[in-house]
């Protein structure tokens, strides 16, 4: 059976499923159709933006993203309107009308080549728990965040080894993290409106100065 035969054939199944069952099962289709047959052998050759939206993304979006509650995950590698001077890889954001509305999550992800350091992990723990302290105290609400590290957690994964992957263990996580986001995470009638004047929480460390850059 090809990628695609078997990608049809998980959306078909998922149909019947409730909700969070579903959007695991959509997003183990979707990495049948963006995975490399074999393993990639060196890891130099990889970028950020492949690790994003080759392997993160097609599994995440259908976990944390949902059009019609107008929540969508994006990589803008932009600083959030809280807090300045820190530019996540991924964003959690509500949409209200016209534009991005507050933020529900946050993720950092980390190349498996010789530049990821315990120094840079460590950096991109302490951004996302200053995004997250900050989104909470302005809008009083649980925030996700994730920290993909491909030398510790095998993100680079490929056809030939994804059963390893899709074992009863990891979709009982994956079923829990997306039951926990949209019940704890997200709240239909909170997201504020664009009138809302943004507030810049201040945070007493300095993220810059702790970068050997």
């Amino acid at each position: 059976m090809s990628p695609k035969s078997a990608k049809l054939h998980l959306l078909s199944l998922a149909t019947s499923m409730d909700r969070f069952k579903s959007n695991a099962v959509e997003g183990i289709a979707d990495l049948l159709v963006k995975l490399p047959l074999e393993l990639i052998a060196d890891m130099n050759q990889f970028g950020e933006l492949d690790i994003q939206s080759r392997y993160c993304d097609p599994l995440l979006s259908s976990m944390v993203a949902d059009t019609t509650r107008k929540v969508v995950l994006r990589w803008p590698n932009k600083e959030d309107t809280m807090t300045t001077d820190i530019r996540p890889d991924a964003i959690v954001s509500t949409i209200v009308q016209r534009t991005f509305g507050q933020s529900l999550g946050f993720g950092e992800v980390k190349l498996g080549g010789d530049n990821t350091t315990t120094h840079s992990l460590c950096l991109d723990t302490l951004k996302l728990a200053v995004l997250s302290r900050n989104s909470v105290l302005k809008y009083n609400h649980p925030i996700l965040t994730f920290q993909a590290n491909d030398k510790k957690d095998n993100v680079t994964i490929a056809l030939s080894s994804l059963h390893s992957f899709i074992t009863l263990k990891n979709i009982r996580t994956l079923l829990r993290d997306t039951h926990l986001f949209w019940h704890c995470c997200y709240q239909a009638h909170s997201s504020p409106s664009v009138s809302t004047p943004s507030l810049s929480v201040a945070y007493p460390i300095d993220i810059s100065a702790l970068s050997p850059l």
